[in-house]
């Protein structure tokens, strides 16, 4: 019983200290994407127009959010009963945006296509 104990013990441990690193990743990738800095190497200064080039910028930024939300996430499903508690105990804004991914991959691609196009 005592091994068992020190074994549950460790992993509420772990499972804390996970929570932390993922909570501090999605902190920092959001401070980011609120300064509006460019997170993601993509293409060239010269490649897209200076407004399209602003639009898809942000939209990548807000990627990054998505995807670094959703590693949090996986990090610290176990601390939940299921998906939907998860879900269920995340932030309006959070779910708001994990709903957005596939209409922004869409604008992404749009926006680099027609940029291919002219």
């Amino acid at each position: 019983v005592g091994n068992l104990m020190l074994f549950f013990l460790f992993f509420q441990l772990m499972a804390i200290g996970i929570c932390q690193v993922s909570s501090f990743v999605v902190s920092t990738e959001a401070r980011k994407y609120q300064m509006k800095l460019p997170l993601r190497s993509g293409a060239s200064s010269n490649e897209f127009p200076g407004e399209v080039k602003l639009v898809l910028e942000e939209l990548e930024n807000e990627l990054l959010l998505i995807e670094a939300i959703e590693e949090r996430n996986r990090a610290q499903i176990y601390s939940f009963i299921d998906e939907q508690d998860q879900w269920d105990a995340m932030e309006e804004n959070e779910r708001d945006l994990l709903l957005r991914k596939d209409i922004i991959l869409e604008q992404i691609d749009k926006l680099k296509s027609e940029s291919e196009l002219n």
